[in-house]
């Protein structure tokens, strides 16, 4: 009753969930309930691959991504925004994450080159410098 209205709509999910309809496969595929579909054969090869897919990304990212998955419902637009923001910016100035895009050219931070990072990571230092200090404001985020 929490995550399936969130997930197909509201009618969809009274459907089904006031009447016992079962969902069926083709229909939770197309609804986004599920990703993929595969034989029972496939499925322990399929998920290790999709296993080794995100051993080669960032763990700090996969982290603040899922933080910002997670809190999504929570904030307002703006808010989520600003976070996405706040983030993307840490991570393009994060060692580890750097190196994670060196080995997977364009995983996290799209085509590579398709923006200039040197005024993320200023204001990822602007951050740090006035949320770092004694201040109750943040002058940077205003927080």
């Amino acid at each position: 009753s929490y995550f399936l209205p969130r997930i197909i709509g509201r009618g969809r999910a009274a459907a089904h969930l006031l009447t016992g309809k079962e969902i069926s496969t083709q229909q939770a595929e197309q609804w986004g309930l599920l990703n993929e579909v595969v034989e029972e054969a496939e499925l322990a090869a399929c998920c290790r691959k999709h296993a080794k897919e995100l051993l080669g990304l960032s763990p700090k990212g996969l982290r603040l991504t899922k933080w910002l998955l997670n809190h999504s419902q929570e904030l307002s637009l703006s808010a989520a925004l600003d976070r996405e923001d706040l983030a993307q910016s840490y991570m393009v100035a994060d060692k580890e994450s750097q190196q994670a895009e060196v080995a997977h050219p364009g995983s996290m931070l799209g085509r590579p080159g398709a923006f200039d990072t040197k005024p993320l990571i200023k204001s990822v230092n602007s951050h740090k410098r006035c949320c770092d200090s004694k201040t109750q404001i943040c002058l940077h985020c205003k927080k």
